[in-house]
């Protein structure tokens, strides 16, 4: 008794302190945010104690919005994202909670002084999983030239890195991390926690679809138009990952869009029913104009699945029979109506579904490109690291180069600064990267950049404002400029009028029109030093925040345009295969097939939850064979805890997750 209460007493104490460890944590974070840091960790702060009050709560409100859980444009933050703060937040909560719950006597009532009875085959896998990712994680940073005391203790330097940069291994790295801290916490159940964990979970999906839907009508409303399908626009939400192309809103959507049928199939009768039909009609629209061949037949998979699922395991619809034959048609008519009017209303996509077999030689060509890093038997076996690919890629593949790079440094005697390359040799690809910043824009007139820019400069610079969200540009000013012609006036400033047309208000809301500013260089081989950047509106007014590159790239975002083959490799399995090696992809595949077959056995039961997870989860799978997962955290990190929610084990056994 005495040795198990001391066991208690140290157990309560590590809970504790891991949890104020996470607390100061994302309070330190929160603080030093660029945008609002006094709202934020006020945020943090309600979300801890919301979380340690109803522990299975963050299930709900952290799926629910975590498709706008990421500021970037704004903040400039790479490393870590407002994700990354409400992660920090749910294991404060959750880990003090159950500090609080192994209490004795409510460790009694529990049934367990721990309050968590897991298979021990779940323990073994948690460690083959922390054990291969460590692996690559110490590859990663090894192949890296490692993190120095100094870059540990400077942190925020990482915030702002780049993705050839040691920091980018634990970027990519984070969403196991994450998931493997979480665990607990998805498998605890404390006393008193109300609605089962698995359905807050798909709840928090509908909700977090349903926004993803409004800013979808949001972002076409301002850019393009809501009911516009002739125009090369394909939707991007909310998902600033998206800024070195890759498929973000492809992987959400194919974890969300099963949720929207789900909705439909367990809505009782009346106008639940047909909200829930509302939410699968903009659903279907929202991945209609990805124009997005791969989530396309992953949504397709999806929903066939579900309906082979729904007849063979005879899976209940809440309205009753007559009501699950009324889905299954609307569902249909959905589709088909949708379809027409979207694919039918522009040459666009068939232009794209032309450029299949042109395409999938290039994807080709590029998967051999990345294999060729693979090289030695040590990189087959335990992959070249994790987030080494962009690195390697761009610096061995022929041809395989960044467009363009942006390093903010303080190692000149003029101070902080922007050192803005261009392509290595390439020179082709010099307009296709940029250094961002997000303002305001203002009808009737021209706007005027100044430049600060080392002395002996004379490479050539495009400057660029357009009626932008993210990837596609509309209304721009510009121009080419050759920095070493710039006549230099008081203080070292340059005046660079912009050229073109005045901004149209077009389609805005409350009035206002939002605009991208980007400054590049273009020219292969050549670098700029870039000491300032200032953009005058029409009225004169000064619009970019952290212009003299003070605080770091604050507010910057170095985004990429049309060519994005150094960041990723299109596939999620080779991607993990080249960076992990055959040991990180078996224990991945090993943690899929055994929570997929979980998943049967529930199905089983008639388990709706169970249904409409494994439909996620194949979804997300099929997609991975045209995408990456990996680069885009909070996505990979949505997928994992889906494969937390049920062990084989927990069903031949009869207890239920």
């Amino acid at each position: 008794m005495g040795g198990g209460a001391a066991l208690r007493g140290v157990s309560r104490l590590g809970l504790a302190l891991l949890a104020l460890a996470f607390a100061l944590g994302g309070l330190g974070l929160g603080s030093q945010h660029p945008v609002a840091p006094v709202l934020v960790s006020a945020l943090l702060c309600g979300a801890v104690l919301l979380v340690a009050r109803q522990p299975t709560s963050w299930l709900f409100w952290f799926p629910a919005l975590l498709p706008i859980l990421n500021f970037s444009p704004w903040t400039g933050w790479w490393l870590l994202d407002e994700s990354d703060l409400a992660v920090l937040a749910i294991l404060a909560g959750g880990y003090a909670r159950w500090a609080w719950d192994t209490h004795p006597l409510r460790a009694a009532a529990a049934g367990s002084w721990l309050g968590w009875r897991s298979p021990r085959g779940l323990g073994w896998l948690c460690l083959a999983l922390v054990f291969t990712g460590a692996i690559g994680v110490w590859r990663g940073l090894g192949a890296a030239g490692g993190l120095s005391a100094t870059s540990l203790a400077a942190v925020f330097d990482g915030m702002y890195a780049g993705y050839d940069s040691p920091w980018n291994t634990l970027r990519v790295a984070k969403s196991l991390l994450w998931v493997l801290l979480l665990l607990p916490l998805i498998r605890h159940r404390p006393v008193g926690s109300g609605t089962p964990g698995g359905l807050l979970l798909a709840r928090g999906m509908v909700a977090g679809l349903f926004i993803t839907c409004l800013v979808v009508l949001v972002e076409r409303h301002l850019y393009v138009g809501v009911l516009d399908f002739t125009r090369t626009y394909r939707t991007s939400a909310w998902f600033w990952e998206m800024h070195v192309g890759g498929g973000a809103i492809d992987a959400y959507l194919a974890l969300a869009a099963p949720f929207a049928f789900w909705a439909v199939w367990t809505a009782p009768q009346g106008w639940r029913w047909w909200a829930a039909l509302g939410l699968l009609c903009l659903t279907v629209y929202v991945v209609l104009t990805t124009y997005s061949r791969g989530i396309y037949l992953a949504a397709l998979i999806s929903l066939a699945w579900m309906a082979f699922a729904a007849w063979h395991w005879r899976v209940p619809a809440v309205a009753g029979a007559v009501w699950r034959l009324r889905a299954l048609v609307a569902v249909a008519l959905v589709l088909l109506v949708e379809s027409a009017v979207v694919l039918g209303g522009g040459a666009f996509m068939g232009d794209r579904l032309a450029q299949a077999n042109h395409d999938l030689v290039g994807r080709l060509t590029h998967w051999r490109a990345g294999l060729s890093l693979v090289q030695t038997p040590a990189d087959r076996w335990l992959g070249i690291g994790w987030g080494r690919l962009p690195a390697r890629y761009s610096g061995e593949v022929p041809g395989g180069e960044f467009p363009g790079q942006a390093r903010w440094s303080t190692s000149s005697a003029d101070g902080p600064h922007v050192l803005l390359s261009g392509p290595v040799s390439r020179g082709e690809l010099g307009s296709h990267f940029g250094l961002t910043q997000r303002v305001p824009l203002q009808t009737g007139g021209v706007y005027t950049a100044l430049l600060q820019l080392e002395p002996a400069t004379s490479a050539r610079l495009m400057l660029s404002l357009c009626v932008r969200h993210l990837l596609y540009s509309d209304q721009c000013q510009g121009r080419v400029v050759d920095a070493g012609e710039l006549p230099a006036g008081e203080g070292g400033w340059r005046a660079v009028p912009l050229q073109g047309g005045a901004f149209d208000a077009g389609h805005t809301m409350g009035g206002s029109l939002r605009g991208v500013w980007s400054v590049s260089a273009i020219d292969a081989g050549q670098h700029v030093r870039l000491l300032g950047v200032a953009l005058l509106a029409p009225d004169g007014q000064q619009v970019l925040r952290n212009g003299g590159f003070g605080d770091r790239l604050q507010h910057w975002l170095p985004a990429a345009r049309s060519y994005f083959h150094p960041w990723h490799m299109d596939n999620v399995y080779l991607e993990t295969f080249i960076e992990r090696g055959l040991l990180g992809l078996a224990v991945l595949g090993t943690w899929i097939a055994l929570m997929s077959w979980g998943f049967l056995l529930r199905l089983g039961h008639g388990d709706t939850l169970t249904w409409v997870l494994l439909a996620s989860v194949l979804g997300l799978m099929a997609l991975g064979m045209v995408i990456s997962v990996w680069e885009v955290p909070r996505v990979a990190l949505l997928g994992l805890i889906f494969l937390c929610q049920i062990y084989p084990k927990e069903v031949q056994t009869g207890r239920r997750p």
